[in-house]
């Protein structure tokens, strides 16, 4: 092809296609239109039922009176509404979503079946029997009361944290700066 071009011959409409289909450009038809809803979905990289979807706008291209589609028409609709196509449903239409979401409810069930994955509920009911535990054993010691007072604020303080089981707000990710390192213990 690239000698041809060089000699000054065009290219046919095969090796144009091949061409615009190699390095990602559309290839439009060289009418204009697009035949049906299908050949005009292929050629803007959606889904037919992202042009359903569309075509629910009130400014949305009408077809030709033969039923054709102007493509230069629905390339201006998409750039003036800022539509991004199938990329709204992540390439992946509501069936594809659905296998997906049940795939991986699959996948995790099974990490849990190989003691890979605990769920969080259990985890949640064993800390709680830890704290009370501990909380008992505090209160029965024969530390003095401030002491006392103090482990068990801390330890109500990290009862509240949740224990990293809940989502944090967004930036506490990754905040050490209540953690003591084992340096700063041993100078007090």
């Amino acid at each position: 092809m690239a000698k041809r071009v060089q000699e000054g011959k065009n290219l046919t409409a095969n090796q144009r296609a091949h061409f615009l289909q190699a390095t990602g450009h559309i290839a439009l038809p060289e009418s204009g239109v697009a035949k049906n809803k299908v050949e005009l979905a292929g050629i803007l990289g959606v889904t037919r039922q992202t042009i359903y979807k569309w075509q629910k706008h009130e400014d949305c291209p009408v077809p030709n009176s033969d039923g054709t589609y102007n493509i230069a028409d629905w390339l201006a609709f998409i750039k003036l509404h800022g539509l991004k196509g199938s990329e709204d449903d992540s390439g992946m239409d509501l069936r594809d979503r659905k296998m997906l979401g049940q795939c991986l409810k699959i996948e995790a069930e099974l990490e849990i079946l190989k003691g890979n994955w605990v769920p969080k509920e259990m985890v949640m009911r064993f800390m709680e029997d830890v704290f009370t535990a501990c909380r008992s054993k505090i209160l029965h010691s024969q530390m003095d009361d401030k002491a006392k007072d103090e482990v068990l604020n801390e330890l109500k303080r990290l009862k509240e944290e949740e224990l990293g089981l809940e989502k944090r707000p967004e930036g506490t990710e990754g905040d050490i700066s209540g953690v003591v390192s084992s340096s700063e213990t041993d100078s007090d």
